[in-house]
């Protein structure tokens, strides 16, 4: 079960969270960057259970705390470097957020 399926669970109230949900981050990350008056923000996530629910909610939660989602791309194992490079620069955002597992080393080295 992904963490969040965890959410909505049946569990007869035996499941307790001892972490946030990815999709929490998303959340949290947005708001700690729009401590930064009007900023840009572009998202490059992997996707993946983490990558999509941090996409589902950063993107309102910034726009809700004050900054912008200029950029918002997925990316998985067969995806081109020199495309994600390109969206972000023609973006030009002030931050890049990049939401990718361990287990995208590769991707995320390049």
């Amino acid at each position: 079960m992904g963490a969040r399926a965890l959410a909505t669970a049946n569990d007869s109230g035996y499941l307790f969270r001892t972490i946030p949900s990815d999709a929490l981050e998303g959340t949290a990350l947005a708001q700690l960057l729009a401590k930064t008056k009007d900023i840009k923000a572009a998202l490059v996530y992997f996707d993946d259970d983490q990558g999509n629910a941090i996409h589902s909610t950063f993107g309102k939660a910034l726009a809700a705390a004050g900054g912008k989602a200029v950029l918002s791309q997925k990316f998985d194992a067969s995806s081109a470097v020199a495309t994600l490079l390109a969206a972000v620069t023609k973006a030009k955002p002030d931050v890049v957020v990049m939401a990718s597992p361990f287990s995208a080393m590769e991707q995320n080295k390049a």
